[in-house]
């Protein structure tokens, strides 16, 4: 990812996520909001980001509405910061950024209770 305010590039871990999911994963936002589902019906150039990944963004600045970019695709505007998630394999405090799932694709969760 490329902050349009700094120029400088970030190595992100991406997930695509709809509106439900912070609620399923009990991760919570920071600052901000989430997606609305007219975001994820629509595919919005929208993103939330984590909480590692703000802290390399804003150096002493705000962080919503910073404009990031990714490859050749459109320009993508910060709406919220949550909280650390640790994934299978990943680190809770790697930076990550949360794009609209497409509805198109597949997408699920698999929550395990103890026991």
């Amino acid at each position: 990812m490329v902050s349009v305010r700094s120029g400088s590039q970030f190595p992100v871990d991406l997930k695509r996520i709809d509106q439900a999911f912070l609620g399923i994963t009990g991760q919570r936002l920071a600052m901000g909001r989430n997606f609305s589902s007219e975001e994820i019906h629509q595919a919005s150039n929208v993103v939330l980001i984590n909480a590692s990944f703000a802290k390399l963004l804003a150096q002493g600045g705000e962080v919503l509405g910073t404009v990031l970019l990714r490859g050749g695709e459109a320009a993508h505007s910060v709406i919220g910061v949550v909280d650390e998630l640790a994934y299978a394999g990943t680190l809770a405090s790697a930076p990550r950024i949360y794009l609209p799932a497409s509805e198109a694709g597949s997408n699920f969760i698999i929550k395990f209770k103890p026991g």
